[in-house]
């Protein structure tokens, strides 16, 4: 699917409709994910979910990080935006 070459008005809404897609897209991958979290903590809230920030902080904190090693390894930390396509 390619703009170039067209006119105007259907760049226009071939941007728009593929902006449609990836928000509805994302949408739906933020909908699986509250799933996905709202099931961990029926089957096991005692522990953090594999994977989440705060089973990073657990494992940090098991290894010996200090909270002032811990704020420093953070300043540390670059973190961009990657844009994807969806798989399939």
């Amino acid at each position: 699917m390619r703009i170039r070459g067209r006119k105007p008005e259907q760049a226009a809404s071939l941007i728009r409709a593929i902006s449609l897609w990836f928000q509805v897209i994302n949408v739906a991958e933020k909908v699986q994910r509250i799933r996905r979290r709202r099931q961990y903590f029926r089957e096991d809230s005692d522990k953090p979910q594999p994977g989440g920030i705060e089973d990073a902080f657990a494992e940090l904190k098991a290894q010996g990080l200090g909270c002032e090693e811990l704020c420093k390894l953070l300043g540390t930390l670059s973190i961009e935006p990657v844009l994807m396509a969806p798989p399939g």
